[in-house]
């Protein structure tokens, strides 16, 4: 088996089925989506502890909206489904009081996948400079 016919083998964190249905073979257009998806994902925590900060529900609620689908595509995708939660929390209350437990919660969960999804890039680009 020469080096170009190694497979790339996602880290346990991802749902490697749901990326390989995605992205076949095709590792540099999951690492270029990966790349976009981080650089969108790094400015989010900021973003969103200021609105948090500030108590914007609705646009809290229109942020986690925009940035769902990036779990999607870097293959996180049970951290998508606590996105959507907290969305749908975001719709059910009248203070953002109440949400201040779960959006801490999750405030660690993005962090956490933020360096998931960092360190999977650079294993990525690691093996597509190992098959170059």
């Amino acid at each position: 088996m020469t080096k170009e016919e190694i497979p790339y083998i996602y880290s346990g964190r991802f749902n490697a089925a749901f990326l390989d249905e995605m992205y076949s073979d095709d590792i540099q257009t999951a690492a270029e989506i990966f790349e976009s998806s981080l650089n969108h994902l790094v400015t989010v925590t900021d973003e969103a502890d200021e609105i948090f900060r500030i108590g914007d529900v609705e646009n809290l609620r229109r942020l986690f909206h925009k940035v769902k689908p990036l779990y999607g595509y870097t293959g996180l995708l049970k951290v998508q489904a606590m996105v959507q939660h907290f969305e749908d929390s975001c719709s059910d209350v009248s203070s953002i009081e109440e949400l201040k437990t779960e959006y801490s919660e999750l405030a660690l969960l993005l962090d956490e996948s933020v360096n998931i999804v960092r360190k999977e890039l650079i294993r990525m680009k690691m093996y597509l400079n190992v098959r170059a």
